[in-house]
């Protein structure tokens, strides 16, 4: 659906975050495919244009289960934005 065109320069110079979640470990056992295909937006962010580091993959809520864990999850993110790539 989104494709290099409606991505302009002020989305590149940002951090790009794959989250990527599965809420138990039967769903990471089971939905293989959709475990794949969130993995794979990592791939997509950088065919549209993101340098490799300025993606991130957060994968630590894979097997977890309700706010906690995503709460986990955004602060992953908030301590990686911190340290996150910009362009010299």
């Amino acid at each position: 659906m989104t494709d290099q065109s409606t991505i302009g320069p002020a989305h590149l110079y940002r951090a790009a975050f794959v989250y990527v979640r599965q809420s138990s470990l039967a769903q990471v056992e089971n939905n293989t495919e959709s475990t794949r295909s969130q993995f794979a937006l990592e791939v997509k962010a950088l065919r549209l244009g993101w340098l490799r580091a300025a993606v991130s993959v957060v994968d630590d809520d894979l097997t977890g289960c309700g706010n906690s864990t995503r709460q986990n999850a955004v602060d992953t993110i908030r301590s990686r934005h911190r340290f996150a790539w910009r362009p010299a």
